[in-house]
């Protein structure tokens, strides 16, 4: 090659034109090699923003993810402060106090009360007495069920007692006693058959 100092001779020319000819031509890059960018990938880089990241699929029940438009429709139409519903009761003779009952067998006892003679009894308690049973001696008729029980006159003090109507001849309040605190209680008795 020519230095500084010296003219460049025919054989100097050659000597460039046979190096340049024989270097490795580059081609565009791939993933697997580098290269020079083609202008599809630099028109691609040109459209992410700065700081992208690659978007995540729909979330699932182990992953997080983005909300799907089924998941969002789903949301949507459950109101704020649901909960599960729990289980209905179909029978007449279940004892879960904590379960709803149908609306089937609401309107089946319905159909018995207005089928039937309800008998309303009204007993004298004196929170003084607690715990109180009353049997078809003492207040409760024989051969009826009682199918509902209420305090007459509510009170605070009597928040806590409680009407035991499990049999139909005996019917057992409990609850604080309070002194002086009397009222009465209203049973809906139904005859039993």
């Amino acid at each position: 090659m020519p230095n500084d100092n010296k003219l460049v001779t025919l054989e100097d020319l050659a000597e460039a034109y046979t190096a340049l000819y024989n270097r490795d031509v580059v081609t565009a890059a791939t993933q697997q090699a580098n290269g020079l960018m083609s202008s599809t990938d630099k028109g691609k880089l040109d459209g992410i923003e700065t700081g992208a990241q690659v978007n995540p699929g729909d979330a699932t029940t182990s992953a997080s993810g983005l909300m799907s438009s089924t998941d969002k429709t789903k949301l949507d139409g459950i109101a704020a402060g649901a909960q599960v519903n729990p289980d209905i009761v179909n029978d007449l003779i279940h004892t879960d106090t904590d379960k709803p009952l149908s609306a089937n067998q609401g309107k089946v006892l319905n159909e018995a009360i207005e089928k039937r003679e309800v008998l309303i009894k009204e007993l004298s308690i004196q929170a003084s007495n607690l715990p109180q049973t009353f049997t078809n001696q003492t207040g409760v008729e024989t051969d009826m069920v009682c199918i509902k029980a209420e305090f007459e006159t509510p009170s605070a003090q009597l928040s806590d007692w409680e009407v035991n109507t499990n049999t139909a001849e005996q019917i057992v309040i409990s609850g604080s006693k309070a002194a002086n605190v009397a009222t009465t209680l209203k049973l809906y008795l139904m005859k039993s058959r």
